[in-house]
């Protein structure tokens, strides 16, 4: 059996050859506004697998901590290095530390950066409510080990695995709490009104561990 490696700060580079000034390419409430930025350079191109968490680079928005919002057109997240990059020009670019990111969008897919475990890591943000419990799903990533060739069969390179993980935070406590989406640790989310949440469950026939199935749930339960 292959073991899963947790990925090492080595294992990527980027390679800092300039910082420069990106303008937004749409109108937004910052018209004007900019970010430096500097080039990215992933120096893991060998591997199988992908240290995003889309496959496409996708129009997006990044909100930054002041409220500054600057349109991009080609957006995407680095798991691995927790940042986010952009393409232009051909090439990936990524922001200066210094721009503090708050939120991002991926198409129309929303993304906090919240402090979890120390660590500032980007969260997607399944179900949303000012007064009820919110539905956020975090990524990790591993590396699953290459095999080395024998002669007779050929050598496999070292390959990405992307593990999804669901969370859950309240209006009384902002603090995500990761779960399991099985059915039992589902329902005890939802204290007193669990029972009512079993019966819609098995009334519409809602599998916890489906994710539009765990969307529709919380979004249920939001309304009661």
């Amino acid at each position: 059996m292959r073991k899963l490696l947790t990925l090492p700060l080595f294992a990527l580079w980027i390679n800092i050859s300039y910082a420069q000034t990106y303008l937004t390419t749409r109108g937004d409430n910052n018209a004007g506004a900019s970010i430096e930025y500097r080039l990215f350079n992933d120096g893991d191109t060998d591997m199988e697998g992908s240290p995003y968490i889309n496959k496409e680079w996708l129009p997006g928005k990044i909100i930054t901590s002041t409220g500054l919002e600057i349109s991009v057109d080609q957006l995407n997240y680095h798991i691995a290095r927790q940042i986010l990059t952009f393409k232009e020009n051909g090439k990936e670019l990524t922001p200066q530390p210094t721009l503090i990111v708050h939120q991002f969008t991926l198409g129309l897919k929303k993304f906090e950066k919240i402090i979890y475990n120390n660590k500032k890591e980007a969260f997607q943000v399944l179900v949303e409510s000012e007064s009820g419990i919110d539905l956020l799903k975090g990524f990790n990533i591993s590396i699953q080990p290459g095999k080395a060739s024998n002669g007779i069969i050929q050598a496999t390179p070292d390959k990405y695995v992307q593990k999804e993980s669901y969370f859950y935070r309240n209006s009384e406590n902002s603090s995500l709490i990761e779960f399991k989406p099985s059915k039992k640790e589902t329902l005890s989310l939802f204290g007193n009104k669990s029972s009512q949440m079993k019966n819609f469950i098995s009334a519409n026939k809602l599998n916890t561990r489906k994710e539009e199935d765990l969307i529709q749930i919380f979004n249920h339960y939001n309304t009661l």
